[in-house]
């Protein structure tokens, strides 16, 4: 669809570095689907360059689809539907309904991107009282 190619256009010359913390943010940046195709995108954008430096290249984008396997075969928060908790968890947590459980979703998806040992239940609990409930 044309969404999807405007989406790997804009994220065509995104940085990745090599290592899970990197490859989490860019595929919750672009979608677990697109991810895969941003992949292609970024070889052919590779194979059309200088051809001394395709081979590095290549190299390196093969390693950073091994970790995204990999960080899709453990299972990894990519998404807020991925998270341990959800709006209805919030809401008994005593955050507001409306636009503000989304806001706290998503923050709570960006915590678990950084570090995914936090995407358990009474961790993600302890912070939304901690950081985000009312007072």
């Amino acid at each position: 669809s044309i969404k999807k190619i405007l989406s790997l256009v804009k994220h065509h010359e995104i940085s990745i570095e090599l290592n899970q913390k990197s490859v989490r943010n860019a595929v919750a940046s672009i979608g677990e689907d697109l991810f895969p195709l941003l992949l292609k995108v970024l070889e052919a954008n590779i194979k059309a360059q200088n051809p001394d430096l395709i081979k590095k290249s290549i190299k390196r984008i093969n390693l950073i689809r091994d970790i995204y396997e990999t960080v899709i075969r453990e299972g990894h928060c990519l998404s807020i539907k991925d998270l341990k908790i959800n709006g209805n968890d919030l809401i008994m947590a005593g955050i507001q309904k409306g636009k503000e459980i989304g806001k706290v979703l998503n923050k709570l998806k960006y915590l678990v991107i950084q570090d995914p040992s936090l995407n358990e239940r009474d961790k993600l609990l302890d912070i939304v009282n901690k950081r985000f409930r009312a007072n």
